[in-house]
């Protein structure tokens, strides 16, 4: 991928988050499974909102150095939709013009990083709140545990959040 600038931003479209510096797919929390080259079209996607992207330009940007059939991208929106759960003929993510090639239409927020910071992941597979791995541990404790999820919540669509707990 050479798309300068946007390797350093985070994509946010409801439920979803794509991370492409951690080349990772996020869907409320979740890591999503998904093969290297179908995250590469989603980002050149979403990297051109609202923009008719033709299978001829997929094709020259995603496969640029490599012989491939022209069905390749219909292939790979196809898995595409399957990860972001998106029916063609309602798409809420990836819309299709017949005949000519894909626009990614989904509501998008674009986050970019603090400059001289390191890039830091949303999440990480093994992060689970702890009031999903252990509630009998926390009892009597429903308003602190719903207001730590809500920071949770705002720290995972990339918002900045300090949050001292003290306390037995």
């Amino acid at each position: 991928m050479e798309w300068g600038k946007t390797m350093t931003r985070i994509f946010s479209f409801s439920p979803f988050r794509l991370d492409p510096l951690n080349v990772q797919l996020w869907e409320e929390g979740q890591r999503v499974p998904i093969r290297p080259k179908t995250l590469e079209v989603l980002l050149y996607l979403a990297s051109n909102p609202n923009r008719l992207i033709t299978k001829e330009e997929l094709l020259h940007t995603i496969w640029a150095k490599t012989h491939v059939s022209e069905s390749l991208p219909k292939d790979y929106i196809q898995e595409l939709r399957r990860v972001l759960h998106d029916d063609p003929k309602s798409p809420q993510f990836i819309e299709t013009v017949h005949g000519r090639g894909y626009r990614f239409i989904a509501p998008l927020s674009i986050l970019e990083p603090e400059r001289n910071e390191p890039h830091v992941a949303i999440a990480t597979e093994s992060t689970t709140p702890i009031y999903h791995q252990s509630p009998s541990l926390l009892v009597g404790r429903k308003s602190e545990l719903a207001q730590l999820h809500t920071w949770f919540t705002k720290v995972q669509r990339g918002e900045r959040c300090i949050v001292f707990v003290t306390g037995e």
